[in-house]
């Protein structure tokens, strides 16, 4: 349904301790995301935005409030379950694609079903499918150091998606690239969203990001200051 929420902080709070005392990295924060939205977190280094996507991607647990994942409270689920359901459900592209070397760009984007043990033959049929909605199905058969940085994104955003995952996570995934690169990217992710129905929400310092998102989040000083 395309206004049913896939992740959603309630009142998310995430501190750390430093020289022994509490610092608040994340203070309450609300947020919800839908299929098919593009939510941009702007805000400067240090602003939260990296540890906002750690706890909604089930990479870490908040001090305070709740994440929930297709409506499922996930807080002090066990360790396995929560393994699971973010392997299923979350997709992640990072500022630095971590593609291996040693395999073409088909088989990165493969390389999930194979550490799943999935059945390979429909995974290379994604992931074919993935790279030609990227724009770069031609290049399936090269290796990364000959891509560019924007191609090697691309294939790492193909990676993410190949599990099917409700949610998209991209921390700083142009933060690595010139601005037509980045922009490049930005629009991709943008169609995907809506071609495949995926919720995606991206952290970025970079303001243009918002031409291709459909809602903007700031932070600073761990709380949501604007939104639009």
């Amino acid at each position: 349904m395309a206004d049913a929420v896939v992740v959603e902080a309630r009142g998310l709070g995430k501190s750390y301790p430093q020289a022994g005392l509490p610092v608040d990295v994340l203070r309450g924060l609300d947020l919800a995301v839908r299929p098919g939205e593009v939510v941009a977190v702007l805000g400067p280094s240090g602003s939260g935005k990296s540890t906002l996507l750690n706890l909604l991607g089930l990479m870490d647990e908040p001090s305070a409030g709740e994440v929930l994942l297709y409506g499922r409270p996930t807080v002090g689920m066990p360790t396995e379950e929560r393994a699971l359901l973010r392997g299923r459900s979350v997709g992640f592209v990072f500022q630095f694609d971590s593609l291996l070397p040693e395999f073409t760009a088909l088989e990165n984007v493969m390389m999930p079903a194979r550490i799943a043990s999935s059945d390979l033959s429909a995974a290379e049929a994604d992931a074919r499918e993935l790279l030609a909605l990227l724009d770069i199905l031609p290049l399936a058969e090269r290796f990364p150091q000959t891509l560019s940085g924007g191609e090697r994104q691309r294939t790492a955003i193909a990676r993410a998606l190949l599990n099917k995952p409700g949610v998209l996570l991209a921390d700083e995934p142009t933060g690595n690239l010139d601005r037509r690169n980045g922009e490049a990217v930005f629009s991709k992710m943008r169609d995907l969203a809506g071609t495949l129905g995926v919720a995606v929400l991206l952290a970025t310092h970079n303001e243009y990001a918002s031409r291709f998102a459909t809602r903007m989040v700031h932070l600073s000083d761990g709380r949501i200051q604007e939104a639009s």
